[in-house]
């Protein structure tokens, strides 16, 4: 046991009581990240145009789409085919 100002401090309580506190907090971590649902958009590449436009390739559910992006809008410009296997 010790003393901290005015409060007595059982060692043992105090290191049991982080374990646990640990444990909840890694828990709940755990949870959170399977609860997350998959992403369904993804930017592949991006290459700077000048200024502050930009060529986007874009990734959704699968499908691959060109873009280009400015400073007030971003605008698909192609739709890209798949592959064939």
């Amino acid at each position: 046991m010790s003393r901290l100002g005015s409060q007595v401090v059982n060692n043992d309580t105090s290191t049991a009581s982080l374990g646990l506190l640990r444990r909840v907090g890694l828990r709940l971590l755990e949870v959170a990240h399977r609860a997350r649902p998959a992403r369904r958009m993804r930017v592949v590449e991006s290459l700077a145009c000048g200024g502050k436009a930009q060529l986007l390739l874009v990734e959704i559910d699968g499908k691959s789409f060109l873009a280009a992006g400015g400073t007030d809008a971003v605008h698909t410009l192609l739709a890209l085919p798949g592959e064939s296997s």
